[in-house]
């Protein structure tokens, strides 16, 4: 049980892209395998197309953001030497 979410964990964090966030690739990992329970069976990941970029403009902006804040970190790194 345990173990098994562990490797599963382990397995999807090693495929992470570099230039990504580790809070934006689980909520893409979220978006794309989605959790769906019913009265009658348990909960179930059921793989979904991803959207589009262009469906998603607020995640490009994030991404951007995200991209300016370590290029301010490593700016104000450099400055402090």
């Amino acid at each position: 049980g345990d173990q098994l979410r562990i490797a599963v964990a382990l397995s999807a964090l090693a495929h992470k892209p570099p230039t990504q966030s580790f809070e934006s690739y689980i909520l893409d990992l979220q978006a794309f395998f989605p959790i769906a329970c019913t009265s009658h069976r348990p909960c179930l990941s059921i793989a979904q197309p991803h959207p589009s970029d262009s469906e998603k403009p607020w995640r490009d902006r994030v991404l951007e953001l995200e991209k300016q804040a370590e290029e301010l970190r490593a700016q104000h790194e450099q400055e402090k030497l």
